[in-house]
């Protein structure tokens, strides 16, 4: 039998929350300064229903900011032509060219099918760890996990334009599974559509009924999402 999502959020929530926020915060709890500053703000409406949950007081992870760094070399070394062993890099480059000045979806449905392609390969199998958020050039060369599926996608679209305020990596509890995932949404002002490393289209968020938000993050900031009620945060 399917959980319900209560049941689903007890189990999830207490299992992979703390883990999940200790990955984006770069901490082992919500930071009290966050807890603070929590606001209830974001892009509307909230991603498959939920109220996002703005954490203003510990800035972005320091895994993702890294990783971020990281990129930024590889991808000036890859502009340079391959410098580094980033062939990888230089050719992706080359094939988000090939997008630009296309209609939005389809942009969004080149990227989700060419990242798609790649093999699935668990962290530990990869780097021996049991989270690592890798670059670009990484995941070119070896491949990579559901978050690395949807970072990649993220950074393709930033290159591509789109504003990081528009963009959302997303950790979630699957309610088929019982486990954590990650899949990128983007904000289109109409609708938020999602890339998913399970899914072969790209799809609005409203015809997702079996994941429950947790944690997603951007450039500028990260969030916590919890089940939106009238009036407030359930």
């Amino acid at each position: 039998m399917r959980p319900s999502p209560q049941a689903l959020v007890g189990r999830v929530a207490r299992t992979l929350l703390v883990a999940l926020v200790s990955i984006v915060a770069g901490t082992h709890a919500l930071p009290a300064a966050a807890q603070a500053t929590a606001t209830t703000t974001g892009p509307q409406p909230g991603i498959f229903g939920f109220a996002e949950i703005a954490l203003e007081g510990n800035g972005p992870s320091r895994q993702w900011l890294r990783m971020l760094e990281l990129y930024a070399v590889e991808r000036a070394e890859a502009k340079a032509g391959c410098i580094g062993g980033h062939c990888h890099v230089t050719a992706w480059l080359a094939f988000l060219d090939g997008l630009r000045g296309m209609p939005l979806a389809e942009q969004l449905n080149a990227v989700n099918d060419r990242i798609n392609a790649a093999p699935y390969v668990e962290d530990l199998t990869n780097y021996g760890v049991a989270d690592y958020w890798a670059t670009p050039g990484k995941f070119f060369h070896r491949y990579g996990d559901c978050e690395d599926f949807a970072i990649v996608k993220f950074l393709s679209l930033r290159e591509l334009g789109v504003p990081a305020e528009s963009l959302r990596v997303v950790i979630v509890g699957d309610q088929t599974t019982g486990l954590g995932h990650a899949i990128l949404a983007v904000y289109t002002g109409q609708d938020i559509m999602i890339l998913d490393s399970k899914v072969r289209a790209v799809v609005p968020a409203a015809n997702i009924a079996w994941y429950l938000p947790l944690v997603s993050i951007t450039q500028g900031g990260w969030w916590l999402h919890a089940p939106a009620i009238a009036g407030g945060i359930r």
